[in-house]
């Protein structure tokens, strides 16, 4: 159930009150989560590898550019659905722009950042998921000038990431193997994970010899149930064991490109 106006105020309140926003890593819980707003696209929830606890993902693009930044070495935290606080604030930069600030239902809508993340190189960086359609409309360059105003005063830089920015095979080939970098999700002794990647290794010299071809031989020779050594090729893609080109996605049917 969406929450109403009071809720998110008394929230944002807490949030004041309590430091929230000062929390990173596990501690931190978004502003907003699946729950309280419409979304574009799918809804997802999903447990990232870089903070290990649950994220709250509204959109098609917020989704991709979650796995690229969960599957990027350089990231070091991942804060979604990060409040603009205190409120008092963005309306202050509104009315200092001349345009409106953001309602919903003829309500005040707390304004919130796709993501903050941290960077081991840049720091903090805040970052807007857009259509690129919508940057055609005036009423959302508005709300992205608000949004630029408020993180300008913290010296930091919005950035502004639409679809031509986001490599999405590359993010469906992240969430192909996401649930795969513990060993825990494969139900497999670790001799037998070593013994199959063995296998796997010794095989995987044929240039042209697709990754589904190649795991199915390994199944038959281990006398394994068949998917068994797939799951592992996504478990050592996931933890970077086999370090693979992934920019044009994993295609099953076809080789893994290995990089160096």
């Amino acid at each position: 159930m969406a929450r109403t106006r009071a809720d998110l105020i008394k929230r944002a309140d807490k949030w004041i009150k309590e430091g929230l926003s000062e929390l990173t890593g596990r501690d931190y819980t978004p502003f907003l989560t699946v729950r309280d707003v419409p979304s574009l696209g799918r809804r997802q929830r999903a447990t990232s590898w870089t903070v290990g606890r649950l994220h709250h993902l509204l959109s098609n693009g917020e989704s991709d550019y979650f796995y690229l930044s969960d599957f990027d070495p350089d990231i070091m935290d991942i804060r979604e659905q990060y409040p603009l606080l205190p409120y008092t604030e963005t309306l202050s930069i509104a009315t200092k722009l001349g345009v409106k600030h953001p309602y919903m239902h003829g309500e005040l809508h707390i304004m919130t950042t796709d993501f903050l993340l941290t960077s081991k190189s840049e720091g903090l960086i805040p970052v807007a998921i857009k259509l690129s359609k919508e940057l055609e409309k005036r009423r959302t360059i508005e709300k992205i000038d608000i949004e630029r105003s408020y993180w300008k005063k913290r010296g930091l830089e919005l950035k502004i990431v639409t679809e031509h920015e986001l490599n999405t095979l590359k993010a469906d080939a992240i969430k192909f193997i996401h649930k795969y970098r513990s060993t825990k999700g494969l139900n497999l002794c670790p001799t037998l994970i070593i013994n199959i990647q063995r296998q796997l290794e010794k095989r995987h010299s044929n240039p042209f010899q697709s990754a589904a071809k190649l795991a199915d031989q390994v199944d038959d020779d281990l006398h394994l149930i068949d998917g068994t050594s797939l799951a592992v090729i996504r478990h050592l893609i996931a933890s970077t064991k086999w370090l693979i080109d992934m920019d044009n996605g994993i295609d099953t049917t076809k080789p893994l490109v290995f990089r160096g």
